[in-house]
């Protein structure tokens, strides 16, 4: 062989190498660019996501708080709110539906009010008209505890 065949031989050899190498370059660059796309995809993703957990805990904490019952001081406000509304005087089942409470919760609430006078009764057991009294009115519009 002489060293022109030898030298040809080579830099052929030498292009191929360098050729397979640029195309392996070129490869991995397309894989990186699909990857870095792939992880800004899955990045929004993420960040869509989170959104819309962190919505769907707020509706979910909306929702529970809604359908707790409601506590005893604005059960007993609610009562006495209704019978604000109306001091005319007002039946069981008008608080009933004002109130939006079940009929035991305003029974029991209008038991507890007479006790601690702040509502009075006009008529008999089964049809009469409750009213609110003045310190009933004072409670209402103050921060105080319900009296036992």
């Amino acid at each position: 062989m002489t060293t022109e065949a030898i030298t040809e031989f080579m830099n052929v050899d030498y292009l191929g190498y360098k050729q397979d190498a640029e195309r392996r370059y070129e490869n991995a660059r397309k894989s990186l660019a699909e990857a870095q796309d792939a992880l800004d995809a899955a990045r929004a993703e993420v960040r869509d996501a989170r959104k819309e957990r962190g919505e769907a805990r707020s509706k979910y904490a909306e929702h529970i708080k809604a359908s707790r019952k409601p506590r005893q001081k604005d059960v007993v406000r609610r009562v006495l709110k209704a019978l604000w509304d109306k001091p005319e005087g007002i039946t069981r089942q008008d608080i009933i539906k004002m109130s939006e409470l079940e009929a035991a919760s305003v029974s029991t609430t209008l038991t507890r009010c007479k006790r601690a006078g702040f509502v009075t009764r006009d008529g008999d057991d089964f049809v009469g008209l409750w009213n609110i009294t003045d310190s009933g009115r004072d409670w209402l519009h103050s921060n105080k505890p319900m009296p036992k």
